[in-house]
C-alpha cells in the first residue's frame, strides 16, 4: 500500500499566498499528520513554530529560513522532523533559500515548500514537486526511500549550485588573466563590471557555508544509525543507511568545495584590487610623463628666453643649438617614459 505523501507550499505561480490561506492549509496538514501517529503522541510545539502556524512570538521567522537556513533532522518519539535549504538563485547577489521542512512517520510524509518572495519554486522546490506529482500517480510504500530521495535531491541542488558558482569564478579567472597579459587603458570600467559581480559571488559562498555543512552532518545521520525513534516507528532501515553512505562522500566533496570557492573568491577580489592600483599608477606615469614633455622645453625656452650673449657664435647659431637641446630633452624624456611603459 502506498504511503501518503501530503505537500503544503507557501507560494503559488503568479506570486505569495495570503497568509491566513497559508496557515489554514499548513494547519489542517498537521492535524492529519497527528492524526496517523499512535493513539496519545502529539506534534513537538517546535514543527509549528518552523512551518509558521504557531501562536505570536513563537513562529520562528520565516526570514531566516529564507535568508540563512539551518539544515537538520531530529527524531521526535513516533517521528522525524526537519529543514533542507537549497539556493535559488547564484548569480544574483542574494542569499536567498529555499526552505523544504519535513515530517516523515512510518507510514506519512508531509512536506512545506518555503519561497522567498523573488522566487516560486526555485530548482529544489520544483524538483520535490515533480517528485510529489509522480508519486501520487504512481505511489512508493516506502517513507524512508521517499526522504532518503528528497534529501538526495537536495545535495544534488547544492551540487549544480556550487558548480555554477565554480564556473562564474573561473570565467572572471580568465577574464583578470587578461589585464595582466594585455595593457588596457579601457580597462577600468570593465575591472569594476567584473568586481561588482565577484562581490555578488562571495555573498552567496558566504551563505552556503552553514547550509551545505549542516547538510553534511544530516546525512552523516542518516548513514550512521543516529535518527533512531520509539519502538518500531523507525523510518530508515539498515538499507537506506547504506544508501546514504554513499551520499556522505558527495556531500563531504561539497563541503571542501565550497571551502575552496571561498579562498578563490577573496583572492579574484584582492586581484581586482591589486590592477586598480595599477591602473591608478600608469595613469598617474601618464600624467607625468605629459607633464614632462610639456616641462623640459618650457624651462629650456624660459632659460633662453633671457638676455643670453650669442655673440662667439652668432645669433642663428644660437637658436640651432637652443632648438636642439629642446627637442633632444623632450625625445629623451618621451623614450625614457615609453620604455618605463608609462603610456
Amino acid at each position: 500500500m502506498a504511503h501518503r505523501w501530503m505537500m503544503v507550499k507557501n507560494a503559488r505561480s503568479g506570486g505569495r499566498r495570503p497568509p491566513e490561506e497559508y496557515r489554514t492549509d499548513a494547519q489542517n496538514a498537521l492535524d492529519r499528520f497527528e492524526a496517523g501517529l499512535p493513539p496519545g503522541s502529539k506534534l513537538h510545539p517546535s514543527v509549528q513554530e518552523y512551518v509558521g502556524v504557531a501562536e505570536g512570538d513563537r513562529v520562528v521567522d520565516i526570514e531566516s529560513l529564507i535568508s540563512s537556513p539551518y539544515p537538520f533532522l531530529q527524531g521526535h518519539e513516533h517521528y522525524l522532523f526537519g529543514v533542507l535549504a537549497t539556493p535559488t538563485n547564484v548569480s544574483d547577489g542574494l542569499a536567498e533559500f529555499t526552505s523544504l521542512a519535513v515530517l516523515a512517520s512510518k507510514t506519512e510524509l508531509l512536506t512545506f515548500i518555503i519561497d522567498p518572495p523573488s522566487t516560486y519554486a526555485g530548482p529544489f522546490g520544483q524538483r520535490i514537486l515533480n517528485r510529489h506529482e509522480r508519486h501520487t500517480t504512481t505511489g512508493g510504500n516506502d517513507v524512508g526511500a521517499t526522504v532518503l530521495m528528497i534529501v538526495r535531491d537536495n545535495v544534488t541542488s547544492l551540487n549544480f549550485a556550487l558548480r555554477e558558482l565554480e564556473l562564474d569564478l573561473t570565467h572572471y579567472s580568465e577574464g583578470l588573466f587578461r589585464f595582466d597579459t594585455s595593457r588596457r587603458r579601457d580597462g577600468s570600467e570593465l575591472l569594476q563590471m567584473i568586481e561588482l559581480y565577484l562581490i555578488k559571488l562571495r555573498a552567496e559562498i558566504e551563505s552556503l557555508a552553514t547550509v551545505v555543512e549542516e547538510t553534511a552532518r544530516l546525512v552523516e545521520a542518516i548513514s550512521g544509525h543516529q535518527l533512531t525513534l520509539n519502538d518500531d516507528a523507525a523510518v530508515f532501515n539498515k538499507s537506506h543507511e547504506i544508501s546514504a553512505q554513499a551520499l556522505v562522500m558527495q556531500v563531504r566533496r561539497l563541503v571542501a568545495l565550497r571551502n575552496r570557492l571561498a579562498v578563490q573568491v577573496v583572492q579574484l577580489l584582492e586581484k581586482c584590487d591589486r590592477l586598480h592600483e595599477k591602473f591608478f599608477a600608469e595613469a598617474t606615469h601618464t600624467i607625468g610623463a605629459i607633464t614632462a614633455l610639456l616641462l623640459l622645453p618650457s624651462l629650456i625656452v624660459g632659460f633662453y628666453g633671457q638676455s643670453v650673449d650669442f655673440s662667439p657664435i652668432g645669433p642663428l647659431a644660437g637658436l640651432n643649438v637652443s632648438l636642439v637641446l629642446i627637442i633632444g630633452s623632450s625625445i629623451a624624456a618621451f623614450l625614457y617614459a615609453r620604455r618605463r611603459q608609462w603610456f
